[in-house]
């Protein structure tokens, strides 16, 4: 509301779901997008809407199926050919939803009250959405909130398994894996070492991330929150040596630059370092906008010393001069990208300065131009 008061608009769309349904559902949305149909039927059968093990009606199309277990991979192949060779239901939920329907007939499909809710709920949005907008995928743009609710799991057995994917034993990253997830929840599709994937972060400084759109940053706030309890475990776990010496070596090179582009971001000048809101939130620059943003802040920052206090405790005397030397010779790699990328974007604003001056200048003698 315009006074700061949240008010719910009941349709009779709601309902309480599990947070390990939730996370199902996460899961799924990623896997839609990078096509990995194994994970898909997975977290079909985590929602409940595929049993476990998986039937196959032997009386396709008759009103009396009769129902023998078949193997999954046999499900995950079916799932692949339907869902895979339909652009459609990989861009709108109405067409996934449609594309099961016809995979029901040969499998058997479950329909708990929240699947049916979920479905509902996402065909009307998505069709309100592309009456504005006739390319709108709600997949991509669900990418955020799903990467959110990855790394922020409040479930055991996906804490548990968040941690086996991102880190060994050991506590050393899996860069792989985690490249990969979040490749899949920014829906880029670069991978390492792929040059034309480096000239487009290179060239990234003139777009905006996808999740600046609604002015949702998906892992503000996370590390100091409750929800970021999983993150901080995994940030303490984490064996600093292994984690630098892989960020200075010619391996993490396409990360390095990643980093090289937040940084020039934040001190580029010609644009605030705050995404735009909606309407009805509270608006940038607003008492309330900032003390949430203070509030956030100061919860990361206590979060951060703990834990890097916490590495500095852990640290052994001759760990230590292999450490300094890794985390220096990152910084300079990275400054140095940092420093072309600021010199490139000060390069442009000032090549466009005396084309903005002559408008300017015409303007004032001409105001007829803008009244037209």
């Amino acid at each position: 509301m315009r006074d700061g008061r949240i008010c719910f608009l009941d349709f009779g769309l709601m309902d309480r779901v599990p947070a390990r349904i939730m996370e199902g559902f996460a899961d799924g949305i990623r896997s839609v997008v990078s096509q990995n149909w194994t994970a898909l039927a997975h977290s079909m059968q985590v929602v409940e809407c595929v049993p476990d093990p998986v039937k196959r009606n032997l009386r396709p199309n008759s009103t009396r199926p009769l129902w023998v277990d078949t193997t999954f991979k046999e499900f995950v192949d079916a799932l692949g050919e339907e869902v895979g060779n339909d652009q459609d239901a990989q861009s709108r939920f109405g067409d996934l939803a449609a594309a099961l329907k016809r995979l029901s007939s040969r499998y058997l499909m479950l329909t708990p009250d929240y699947v049916v809710l979920m479905t509902r709920t996402f065909v009307t949005l998505e069709g309100i959405a592309s009456v504005y907008d006739p390319e709108f995928n709600i997949y991509t743009t669900a990418l955020p909130i799903t990467l959110r609710r990855l790394v922020s799991p409040s479930t055991k057995e996906a804490r548990a398994n968040l941690r086996n994917n991102v880190l060994t034993e050991t506590g050393e990253v899996k860069w792989s894996e985690l490249q990969e997830l979040l490749k899949t929840t920014e829906g880029s599709s670069a991978h390492e070492g792929d040059e034309d994937a480096e000239m487009t972060l290179l060239d990234a400084e003139d777009s905006q991330p996808s999740s600046s759109a609604s002015g949702f940053r998906p892992l503000e706030g996370l590390l100091g929150s409750s929800e970021g309890q999983c993150l901080r475990r995994m940030a303490y776990d984490i064996d600093l040596n292994a984690l630098f010496n892989f960020l200075a070596s010619r391996d993490a090179k396409f990360l390095r630059k990643q980093v090289a582009i937040w940084l020039a971001s934040w001190f580029d000048f010609r644009k605030p370092h705050l995404n735009v809101t909606l309407s009805d939130a509270p608006p940038v620059g607003s008492e309330e906008y900032e003390k949430l943003q203070k509030h956030r802040a100061q919860r990361d920052r206590k979060a951060l010393r703990f834990i890097l206090r916490s590495q500095w405790n852990r640290l052994h005397f001759r760990a230590l001069p292999s450490l300094v030397l890794a985390v220096v010779v990152f910084l300079l790699r990275v400054s140095g990208t940092t420093l072309i990328l600021i010199l490139r974007r000060w390069a442009r604003a000032i090549a466009k300065w005396p084309t903005r001056w002559f408008g300017w200048m015409r303007r004032r003698r001409h105001p007829q131009v803008l009244t037209s």
